[in-house]
């Protein structure tokens, strides 16, 4: 998956959006990869809710050309689940931006792209 993720956001042909399909162990791994810790509202640390999604935005700053990449984590919340509440404009799924180990942050969550790219190497590199 290291490898798959690392093409999509370098490959400037890529699709504006990619959808990747795993289960919480999946997820859990990735974020070890990449030195990022997560709590949503009512769960563990790092404990990843049923149907959550790992976010991965690729940033360009037009001005100097310079990538960024932005991670976040979302799912809907315990009360959401509870009552099969679907998601909508008064209901939309928790959110939160995850800080990369190696970004100074600059408070918006970006990061640049060899910060997200270099974990992956060295993890696909291990995987061959």
């Amino acid at each position: 998956m290291s490898q798959r993720i690392i093409h999509l956001l370098q490959d400037d042909h890529a699709p504006k959006l990619s959808v990747l399909v795993g289960s919480d162990n999946n997820i859990i791994a990735l974020a070890s990869v990449l030195g990022l810790h997560f709590k949503m509202p009512g769960y563990a640390n790092d404990d990843p809710p049923i149907g959550g999604a790992l976010g991965i935005e690729l940033w360009r700053d037009h001005a100097d050309g310079k990538q960024y990449v932005r991670v976040f984590y979302q799912a809907q919340s315990l009360v959401q689940l509870r009552v099969l509440q679907p998601s909508g404009q008064q209901s939309l799924p928790a959110a939160i931006t995850l800080h990369l180990t190696d970004c100074s942050d600059d408070h918006k969550g970006l990061c640049p792209l060899e910060t997200i790219i270099s974990p992956l190497r060295k993890i696909a590199a291990l995987a061959r």
